[in-house]
């Protein structure tokens, strides 16, 4: 979740990109996850931090 209108905090921003990718390392290691569900993740992860890098421009 992330708020449109919003400026990226970047001390927040590095807390929630460490995060999300242990939890994408974390799903491509476990058994019962999809490779869909992984590739579906790592696409949501750069539409979110892509529009927070935009943010920053």
């Amino acid at each position: 979740y992330y708020l449109i209108d919003s400026e990226p905090d970047l001390e927040l921003l590095q807390e929630q990109i460490c995060n999300d990718f242990k939890n994408l390392s974390a799903m491509e290691n476990d058994f019962f996850v999809f490779p869909s569900d992984v590739s579906a993740e790592a696409k949501a992860l750069k539409a979110k931090f892509g529009h927070a890098v935009d943010r920053l421009a």
